[in-house]
């Protein structure tokens, strides 16, 4: 399960008291680690708590990849309108957008209430995507905080960037963006959408200096990784970063100067 789900889980509160709480936690952590038949015997043990609907989620929660629908559908419409229904109908779409399966989710999206997921934003842009729509402006609109990507908002950006939606700087826009937020390694997987290899970017954030040395000679992607490499050298050592810019600013256009 996608760490997005676990987030969306830990976010339910229950309040609860001294009898089953224990047995409640241990269901509650059995369930977000996959351990399908430790939920069930935890859930059976839990038939009179009083919150029957977070016992039914724990334990429908590490079989829902394979889950029928008919089971999902039946769990969403007995708690309709309730936080936990909405909390199973985030998982479930964040699974429905992995498999590109766009009718169910199509059907399910409008209904997702809380709509805080990023991920299932970007599936529902690639939905969107699938039938035609530009969705250009949504997805930069939506691509601000790459911490909260995840494989739908990275598969995204390779298809806008592949359908040549995204230009360059779009795409470097984003790896940029990824290496400020400090989740390099989404970075370098929209890196792949680049003419640069891993390692080249690899240096570029970990050994930024040694790249700073080399100056901006070169064609786009080098200049890319200097800027990088200078945004990682400027958190240690700032007037050296300041020094290096200054030597490549005549190699840099205004864009990249900015």
């Amino acid at each position: 399960m996608s760490s997005a789900v676990v987030s969306a889980v830990n976010r339910q509160a229950i309040v609860i008291g001294n009898g089953a709480d224990a047995d409640f936690v241990a269901l509650r952590e059995s369930a977000l680690r996959g351990e399908t038949a430790e939920s069930n015997r935890l859930a059976n043990r839990l038939g009179s708590y009083p919150i029957q609907s977070y016992i039914e989620y724990y334990k429908l929660y590490p079989r829902l990849p394979s889950a029928p629908e008919g089971e999902i559908r039946q769990f969403l419409e007995r708690y309709d309108g309730t936080a936990i229904a909405d909390r199973l109908r985030n998982d479930w779409l964040l699974l429905l957008g992995r498999a590109h399966d766009w009718r169910v989710f199509d059907d399910q999206y409008p209904r997702f209430v809380l709509n805080d997921d990023t991920q299932v934003k970007c599936y529902a842009l690639q939905s969107r995507m699938s039938k035609g729509e530009n969705i250009t402006k949504a997805a930069r609109d939506l691509l601000q905080q790459p911490k909260y990507y995840g494989d739908a908002c990275v598969e995204l950006i390779g298809k806008l960037a592949q359908e040549k939606k995204f230009n360059e700087s779009d795409v470097w826009r984003q790896v940029r963006l990824a290496v400020e937020s400090g989740v390099s390694g989404t970075a370098r997987r929209i890196a792949n959408y680049t003419d640069v290899n891993d390692k080249q970017l690899a240096q570029a954030i970990d050994k930024p200096f040694a790249l700073l040395e080399r100056g901006a000679v070169g064609g786009r992607a080098t200049r890319e990784l200097f800027l990088i490499a200078l945004g990682r050298a400027g958190r240690d050592k700032l007037d050296k970063a300041v020094h290096h810019l200054e030597k490549a600013q005549s190699k840099l256009n205004a864009e990249e100067n900015a």
